[in-house]
């Protein structure tokens, strides 16, 4: 646990759960509803389905990955299988968007997200139809998703790639995320890391730590 920013020169943001809010139960329950005498295929926090590994890792592209979930899931069109998918991606509050804006001119920030092509595409839209942005990369020195890194967290070597890219020393780079495993993970790359929840999100994280 983090006591100060004191000795705190880069942060590295996670996105789902940090930055935007996600429902990942409507997502269950939209592929539930499509499904046909089959089972929902997994993606929880702790447990996926190979196929949403290999989608975040850019494995497979979109038409193979709506073709695996035909597979699994039953007859829908892609237009179902993409909403139902999106299901989870909710809202950036503003508060958010303006912390990460006043980081940015305190801090080096990064972004480090596991997501894939549809949700890439599902949360720029909403970020730009309630804030204007087109993307995330105004928000950040620099932006890294692990379906075009090719790795995805808490895999040691994809926040060793962030870090030697961009000349972090480790020790000064906090790293922020919701699932506890991601950041094992960080830990093993020598980053400082905190835990975000529904009780500790990052308005409030910065808010105790700037006191």
């Amino acid at each position: 646990m983090i006591n100060s920013l004191e000795k705190i020169n880069n942060i590295i943001f996670d996105l789902g759960g940090v930055i935007i809010n996600l429902d990942m139960e409507s997502t269950y329950w939209a592929f539930k509803e499509l499904a046909i005498g089959k089972e929902v295929p997994l993606f929880t926090y702790t447990i996926q389905h190979e196929i949403f590994k290999q989608f975040e890792v850019g494995a497979i592209d979109t038409p193979t990955f709506l073709k695996g979930l035909r597979e699994l899931i039953g007859p829908a069109s892609d237009a179902q299988l993409i909403a139902a998918w999106n299901a989870m991606l909710l809202d950036i509050p503003t508060e958010r968007v303006a912390l990460l804006r006043k980081l940015k001119g305190k801090y080096r920030t990064f972004l480090f997200s596991n997501t894939n092509q549809i949700h890439f595409e599902g949360f720029n839209k909403i970020l730009n139809d309630a804030h204007g942005l087109p993307n995330l990369d105004p928000l950040f020195e620099k932006v890294y998703f692990s379906h075009i890194m090719g790795l995805r967290k808490p895999d040691v070597a994809s926040f060793l790639q962030i870090i030697n890219e961009n000349g972090l020393v480790p020790s000064e780079t906090l790293f922020l995320d919701d699932t506890a495993g991601h950041l094992e993970g960080a830990k093993l790359a020598g980053l400082q890391t905190m835990l975000v929840s529904d009780e500790n999100q990052i308005v409030d994280i910065f808010r105790e730590l700037d006191n």
